[in-house]
């Protein structure tokens, strides 16, 4: 079972819980919200790893962490920007800073907002398109869910309700205004209230015991409450027409006295007569509707369901194809996380949709279909229409391969001699970029022979050592391999391969392996001879870098075939969707993409595309990843 972690912040303590897909909690902890963000933020990733421990949960069953935290805050880069209750987090980088202590990818949403979202998937707002959640504690939140989808606005904060203007004239609240919504009416204005007319300091909690056993002072205050509540709520049905209020946070445990007031104010003062029968609702998961809402963000998306057929274009991310191999071993398991088939797999077929493994969409309003299928049914994700045949199969294939043993000698076809002599497929050219090599590591790159008869002799003749010339690879390093160039990974090799989509292979030497079947393995020779390129000249690249923000790109190759790119990322970078579509690998380190309307976690053995109308985005965290497009001609 895969489990998210959810974490809450609030201005006075801060819930942590182990979350499964049913939005039920495993377990929980709850810190109070004290001293220095710094400091907490080492104590939350502390909590983290007991309730893991506790739990008996491994680091391979955390999909990764989700926050809800007070704004004003920007999601995507995960800084809480100037939170009214929390002084002391302005400007704090809170998701790098957690990022530190633990390995899991990281979302942080508005802590509303995240309620919201929670309420939407497993609690009062199941049946609902248009509803708002209301929250009222330390101070008072709320998160709009509209037309089937969160509103967040345009920099992540929208629904920051308690900062509406309820009455000017009761005083300053902490954001700069008079009169704020949650200076009248939230568990701290309560508190205030009670201990001015108590003399002596008094809780939220303390002052409702009062009011309830008849203390006219305290009812005083209540009733205050309870009718700037309503107030805000009449404000929120005039603006936003939802078919239901749902309140939850502190405040709202006082129960059916707090409904009761607020509905019969609704009643009496919403401006539409339709809004005047709005219901006035508690949350169905009262003080863990934040924790929930915050570990949603990894178990269903940011729009509740992304397979929301109305929802808009956003990443498409891919579940990979395992193909087991006589040189595979187990580091696409060890090193990615992967559920590989066997202890001999070794190819991952990232992005694919060739016919002998095709990956499947694993998000959205096309969960479910192939690469092969979105290719042929919605031409429009990848190209401007007219701009491809419409019978051309997808371009490119994208692997991971763990050489756990040596691969075969081998080299493959180009288009022209690929159509007439493999049934109309694609030729292969490819690239690697290497992703880990174990120490005096080699690949076989090209040959020594002048002629074509030359290499016909040290073919015949067996004379390995003489044709094949190696070189030593190391984790960084990035090959060219044109179609025609003999070619091989050698023992202890991990690669990210960008290839034309082919699955044409002429193998020329084996090393006397034998396959399943007991006899050794099939040799091409003839077909070999015919297109290895003689004598090997190696391709030119021309390798550049350049800074955007907080990305170093560098393009490694840009032909026609296909372009290779390497994005670091250590911050927030911005984004502007081409009018091509962009194929994306996370080959280390963990981060998030921001799409406006969608926020996804990214972590190392992620795939996915970025659709051509995709639209700005932002990719935020400390990673790096394989970035490769069709080639231009």
């Amino acid at each position: 079972m895969k489990y998210a972690i959810g974490i809450d912040i609030g201005g006075t303590k801060t819930a942590i819980g182990l979350v499964d897909p049913a939005g039920h909690i495993a377990a929980k902890r709850v810190l109070a919200t004290e001293g220095p963000p710094e400091a907490m933020v080492v104590r939350i990733a502390a909590a983290v790893r007991e309730l893991c421990s506790e739990a008996a949960v491994e680091p391979s069953q955390v999909l990764g962490i989700g926050i809800g935290a007070p704004g004003p805050l920007h999601p995507a880069s995960g800084t809480i920007v100037c939170p009214p209750n929390l002084p002391d987090w302005k400007g704090f980088q809170l998701v790098s800073e957690l990022q530190k202590y633990v390995d899991h990818p990281i979302l942080m949403e508005n802590d509303a907002t995240a309620a919201t979202l929670a309420e939407k998937w497993v609690g009062a707002g199941t049946d609902s398109d248009h509803f708002v959640y209301v929250t009222i504690s330390t101070g008072i939140g709320a998160g709009i869910y509209m037309h089937g989808q969160l509103v967040t606005g345009s920099t992540g904060n929208a629904g920051d309700a308690g900062h509406i203007v309820i009455d000017p004239a009761a005083g300053r609240c902490s954001c700069g205004q008079d009169g704020c919504w949650e200076f009248v009416a939230s568990g701290t204005a309560i508190a205030r209230q009670a201990s001015a007319k108590l003399e002596r300091p008094v809780t939220a909690e303390e002052a409702f015991a009062l009011a309830s056993q008849g203390d006219k002072q305290m009812l005083e205050v209540y009733e205050t409450a309870f009718r700037q509540v309503g107030v805000g709520c009449v404000t929120l049905i005039n603006l936003l027409d939802p078919d239901k209020i749902i309140i939850g946070g502190g405040v709202s445990k006082v129960g059916d006295v707090l409904f009761r007031e607020v509905a019969r104010y609704v009643e009496k003062n919403a401006l539409n007569p339709s809004g005047r029968q709005t219901p006035v609702v508690p949350a169905a998961l009262g003080q863990d509707a934040g924790l929930i809402g915050a570990a949603a963000l990894l178990h269903i998306g940011k729009a509740q369901g992304e397979g929301n057929q109305n929802s808009s274009i956003e990443p498409i991310f891919l579940q990979p194809v395992f193909q087991e191999r006589i040189w595979g071993g187990t580091k696409l398991k060890e090193g990615f996380g992967y559920d590989i088939p066997s202890p001999h797999t070794g190819e991952c077929w990232a992005v694919s949709a060739h016919p002998n493994g095709q990956s499947i969409v694993r998000n959205g309003r096309f969960q479910g279909k192939t690469l092969g299928e979105l290719w042929v049914q919605h031409r429009e994700l990848f190209s401007a229409p007219g701009t491809t045949d419409a019978e051309a199969p997808f371009p490119l294939l994208i692997k991971i391969l763990d050489a756990s043993d040596d691969l075969s000698v081998q080299v493959h076809p180009d288009d022209e001699y690929a159509a007439i002599n493999e049934h109309g497929e694609l030729g292969k050219t490819e690239c690697w970029y290497i992703l880990d090599a174990e120490p005096d590591a080699e690949i076989i790159f090209g040959h020594r022979a002048q002629t074509k008869e030359q290499l016909v002799d040290y073919i015949r003749s067996g004379n390995w050592s003489d044709l094949l010339t190696r070189v030593k690879v190391k984790a960084g390093d990035f090959y060219y391999i044109p179609s025609g160039t003999l070619h091989a990974l050698g023992k202890g090799i991990v690669v990210l391969e960008t290839q034309q989509s082919s699955d044409t292979t002429y193998r020329v030497y084996d090393y006397n392996r034998v396959g399943p079947d007991g006899k050794l393995r099939e040799l091409h020779l003839d077909k070999a001879i015919e297109v290895t390129s003689v004598p090997h000249v190696p391709a030119e690249t021309h390798t550049a870098s350049e800074v955007y923000e907080d990305c170093t790109r560098t393009t490694y190759i840009r032909n026609s075939f296909f372009t290779v790119q390497r994005w670091e990322i250590a911050g927030t970078a911005s984004f502007a969707s081409e009018d091509r579509f962009l194929i994306a690998s996370v080959v280390s380190g963990t981060g998030a993409i921001d799409c406006g309307d969608a926020l996804f976690a990214l972590r190392k053995g992620d795939h996915f595309l970025l659709p051509r109308n995709l639209g700005p985005y932002r990719i935020s965290g400390r990673l790096e990843l394989i970035v490769s497009s069709t080639g231009q001609k």
